[in-house]
């Protein structure tokens, strides 16, 4: 059990350690968040349903 344990701090270690050092862009974000495509693309997921 505790090298289990050791191995789930290792890798959320490592996924925190990720996420701190990934920036994201608030103008690019907004541009992809806005556009019709993905809005287009967004709308269909949900007539899948």
């Amino acid at each position: 059990m505790d090298r289990i344990n050791e191995s789930v701090k290792r890798v959320l270690t490592y996924k925190l350690n990720n996420m701190k050092q990934t920036k994201a862009d608030p103008d690019q974000a907004e541009k992809v968040v806005k556009n019709p495509e993905s809005i287009k693309f967004i709308e269909s997921l949900s007539e899948d349903e």
